[in-house]
């Protein structure tokens, strides 16, 4: 796959190539890149179950440290929801906030910042989410504080497609997939 953008950012960051998921599925995932537990130590151990407030996330911590925190994207740890819901604000939430549950409608999805009202998405998802975090490192370029953005995609998921531009890149009989596919 071409990826100019990640290959620079690779380059210029740490870089972990031999980091793998205990828990490769998405709740539980997502769960434990926030709040740095086990999916056992924090609840998450399946989809669609709801992440405790209790369970302390980084947003928290780094909000401590004095760092501008931002979220971008799908939730998935409200349980049981599968539309693009409202997360109200509360404890887990970062300062910045473009979210929304779980969706899985690459072209027609929208997301919430800090109320309830829709925001539609006019293009593929995942380029709408990359245009947001375009607008939350703009504004902490003019913010003193160090950031972390989290930004968590929909896609790659079922459906499985993409805009027409990225699918005529490549021609699917002369993908390789690895021996263990």
């Amino acid at each position: 796959v071409r990826t100019p953008n990640l290959d620079r950012l690779a380059a210029e960051s740490a870089y972990f190539p031999n980091t793998f998921a205990n828990t490769p599925v998405c709740c539980p995932a997502r769960a434990i890149l926030l709040t740095g537990t086990y999916a056992s130590r924090n609840g998450m151990v399946a989809n669609d179950l709801r992440l405790r407030e209790s369970e302390q996330t980084i947003a928290e911590t780094l909000q401590a440290a004095g760092y501008r925190t931002g979220f971008i994207g799908k939730w998935h740890l409200d349980g049981g929801q599968r539309l693009p819901g409202f997360i109200p604000p509360g404890p887990r939430r970062f300062e910045f906030w473009a979210a929304n549950e779980c969706d899985h409608r690459p072209f027609n999805t929208h997301y919430f910042r800090d109320n309830d009202q829709p925001i539609p998405i006019r293009k593929f998802e995942a380029e709408g989410w990359a245009d947001i975090g375009i607008e939350f490192l703009e504004q902490s370029a003019k913010d003193s504080r160090p950031f972390c953005l989290f930004l968590f995609m929909g896609p790659p998921h079922d459906p499985y497609t993409a805009p027409e531009s990225y699918l005529r890149q490549y021609k699917p009989e002369e993908i390789q997939l690895p021996p263990n596919w």
